[in-house]
């Protein structure tokens, strides 16, 4: 896992990171807990981005179009423990920026679920309840620099189509 780009935030819209920093002031902004962003490169291609605060890391898996595909959202539910409360999926026609369906999962620490999937060409919104083994939604705090056990796609649950599936 390389870092290629520190900066104030990750800009969605273009694809990019907003105020670029070097490494020293990112690690200034991780040490003061005072939000800051990484671009992640996974080869030859930027793979994800994590966008760091006092209480929280966000991770955004990148397509090869540079479409946020995957998200992960967690808070610091303990302390220097994170969890992972939230996750979406995202699908999109072809190879444009057009959503075609969304699902987002909310993740509870007692092993409750609720799963919401929109579907964007109709509209419509379905909702549902179960229950799933959240052992894998925790994380320690990332150390600066030591973003490989954070930025995991894999955490025992697969994403397609909607539907969330054990690996």
């Amino acid at each position: 896992m390389k870092v290629t780009i520190y900066g104030s935030r990750w800009f969605r819209a273009k694809n990019r990171m907003t105020e670029v920093w070097d490494e020293e002031k990112a690690k200034l902004a991780h040490l003061e807990k005072r939000p800051y962003a990484v671009l992640i490169e996974g080869g030859t291609v930027f793979r994800c981005f994590l966008e760091i605060g006092s209480d929280y890391v966000g991770i955004g898996f990148l397509d090869e179009h540079m479409r946020e595909f995957l998200s992960y959202q967690f808070q610091e539910i303990e302390a220097g423990r994170l969890f992972l409360t939230m996750a979406t999926h995202r699908e999109y026609v072809g190879d444009c920026d057009q959503l075609k369906e969304g699902t987002t999962y909310y993740f509870r620490k007692d092993g409750g679920l609720t799963m919401e999937t929109e579907d964007f060409s109709t509209s419509v919104i379905s909702s549902r309840e179960t229950r799933t083994n959240v052992d894998g939604n925790w994380e320690a705090y990332p150390e600066f620099g030591s973003y490989e056990s954070i930025s995991r796609v894999d955490r025992g649950v697969a994403f397609s189509h909607g539907k969330r599936k054990r690996d």
